[in-house]
C-alpha cells in the first residue's frame, strides 16, 4: 500500500500548520505554549490541535529514521 504522501509532503504539511497561527506554531520554536488567547477560543481545542500536531511531527520523525535504517540494511546488504 503506498504512503498517502512522501515525508516531504508531510514536513511541508506540518510547516503550513505551524505557520497559520503563531499560537500553534510557538510550541514548536519556542518549546511552549500560548499562554494569552486574545482571539478567544476554546484552549482544549488549541490543545487537542496542538498535540494532534506533535503526534503528527513524532511520526514523521520515526518515518524519517526507519527509511534511513532501510536505506542503511540495504546497502551493508548489496555489498
Amino acid at each position: 500500500m503506498e504512503p498517502l504522501a512522501n515525508i516531504d509532503q508531510k514536513r511541508e504539511l506540518l510547516q503550513s500548520l505551524k505557520e497559520v497561527d503563531k499560537k500553534y506554531k510557538k510550541p514548536f520554536d519556542d518549546g511552549e505554549i500560548a499562554m494569552v488567547n486574545f482571539l478567544g477560543g476554546s484552549w482544549n481545542d488549541y490543545a487537542q490541535v496542538v498535540f494532534s500536531m506533535l503526534i503528527a511531527d513524532t511520526l514523521v520523525n520515526i518515518e524519517e529514521q526507519l527509511t534511513r535504517l532501510a536505506d542503511h540494511l540495504e546497502d551493508d546488504s548489496s555489498t
